[in-house]
């Protein structure tokens, strides 16, 4: 402690011995009513946030999609061909929202495959028993796109760990990838209605799925960097691609969302710390950890050194109010010997002011308390963050502190809810560092077809989905 309590004839102990006893000598005065301590506990819930996971733990469907990527990165590093329009508009409005992050725009073809009208008929057949005279009218190629979507990310968080009145900074980092299959074509498809088009997009979200493993199984055969002849390109809405990137660049930066690897870190320092390493990886962490406890150390020295003051002052207050509650003990004494009465609420009064200056004399020891606690980490510190480098450091903490701070991260980590982490890390940072977008256009034939049914016209259109060999009506309408 910085500055020590003046030293007085009368000790603080001896101070305490004679409190004691005034206190006995009040409570066996007749007529005084003794008041009960009564412990006040409060029950805290903690509410737990199941906090979501960033979606790169789908393993199984990330694995396929990095299939797709290697294939299209393959393709698109073997031909280069001018770009779309709109894909280069695209590419250009992110690099402008996205300064200092490297963005990849290509465009690719799925090989439509052929079918033969023949087969188309059979299978309206199959569907509508009823039907005789089936003829195509009309063919619609189209081209519809889809955005393999990849981002590259990285994260740097600081992760306070608290022993006594000091958070020990430690640090984790690491990069991210996360892969994702839209569907990005507009909401007007050429030749289609506002009921046919709902119809369309619900096929599309029921296969999409489907699509995934298909690219990851014959990308390789199947992806073309040139348009085929005769098919009429989807537009594409490039404001899906944008939302999707905003949203998942606001989930990198929620923090809560690192809860595994959170729970990683704290493994990793149990294994640390149970084997005498050091807590920080390399010199760039200890220097930071270094400038952060220094700057916690010169608040709690501020912090002890008040304390201390504020202990001299109430402990000279405290021995004062002693002295008239010891001369109104006495007197009360006296008094009560010559035969005098004294009132009960008087004697209640006494005792009333005895229970304050108990509970003053409380807070007095718990602040003396923590101020030589405040002084002994102080110090406990001190010696570590003069140590000249990482290593002498590192020896330095696991000496002083290594059976506290085991203790600590094993809690930590056995709790497995890092919600009261979270909530301590103000710290962290996180950057989107590559957009890569992969728009591969998929092959879909509308066939517009008339038949007879008991007699009646019959018209309607069918979605043919040739790399699925999937259908889908959109419109089987009587007229």
């Amino acid at each position: 402690m910085n500055e020590k309590l003046q030293e007085e004839p009368q000790t603080f102990t001896d101070f305490l011995k004679l409190v004691k006893k005034m206190e006995k000598l009040v409570q066996e005065t007749p007529g005084t009513s003794k008041i009960e301590e009564q412990e006040m506990v409060k029950e805290t819930q903690v509410s737990k946030t199941a906090s979501e996971e960033l979606e790169i733990s789908q393993k199984e469907k990330t694995s396929e999609l990095e299939g797709v990527e290697k294939e299209t990165l393959k393709l698109d590093e073997q031909i280069e061909i001018k770009k779309m329009s709109n894909l280069l508009n695209i590419e250009e409005e992110l690099a402008n929202n996205y300064p200092g992050v490297k963005v990849q725009i290509a465009d690719f073809f799925f090989a439509a495959g052929k079918i033969q009208e023949d087969e188309i008929v059979k299978h309206i057949k199959s569907s509508f028993h009823s039907l005789e005279n089936i003829t195509i009218k009309e063919q619609t190629n189209l081209g519809y796109p889809f955005a393999l979507c990849k981002f590259d990310s990285n994260y740097n968080i600081l992760i306070p760990i608290t022993l006594d009145e000091i958070d020990i900074p430690t640090f984790i980092s690491g990069s991210t990838k996360f892969l994702k299959l839209l569907s990005i074509g507009t909401k007007e498809i050429p030749k289609l209605n506002p009921d046919e088009i709902d119809k369309w997009n619900q096929t599309l979200n029921k296969f999409q799925l489907k699509v995934v493993q298909l690219l990851n199984t014959e990308a390789k055969n199947n992806l073309y960097k040139e348009q085929p002849e005769g098919i009429t390109l989807v537009e594409i809405d490039h404001l899906v691609i944008y939302e999707f990137i905003k949203e998942y660049e606001n989930k990198i930066k929620e923090v809560q969302n690192y809860n595994k690897e959170i729970l990683e870190h704290f493994e990793l320092l149990k294994q640390k710390v149970s084997s005498k390493e050091g807590i920080w990886e390399n010199e760039g962490e200890y220097q930071n950890a270094i400038n952060n406890l220094r700057l916690q150390l010169g608040k709690i020295e501020n912090k002890q050194i008040n304390l201390s003051k504020e202990s001299q002052i109430q402990y000279l207050k405290l021995k004062k109010e002693q002295r008239k509650l010891n001369g109104k003990t006495k007197r009360f004494k006296i008094e009560e010997k010559r035969g005098k009465k004294i009132s009960r609420e008087e004697k209640e009064q006494l005792v009333k002011t005895l229970r304050e200056f108990q509970s003053k004399k409380k807070e007095l020891q718990e602040s003396i308390d923590l101020a030589k606690t405040l002084e002994k980490n102080i110090n406990i510190w001190m010696e570590i963050v003069s140590m000249e480098n990482k290593q002498k450091a590192d020896e330095m903490l696991l000496a002083k502190l290594k059976p506290k701070l085991k203790k600590k991260i094993n809690e930590l980590y056995e709790m497995q809810d890092v919600e009261d982490i979270v909530e301590k890390i103000v710290e962290y940072s996180t950057e989107l560092e590559i957009i890569t977008v992969h728009v591969i256009f998929m092959p879909a034939i509308i066939y517009n077809f008339k038949a007879k049914q008991s007699g009646n016209d019959f018209e309607g259109k069918l979605l043919f989905l040739p790399p699925l060999k999937e259908f889908a009506f959109l419109k089987p309408v009587k007229i």
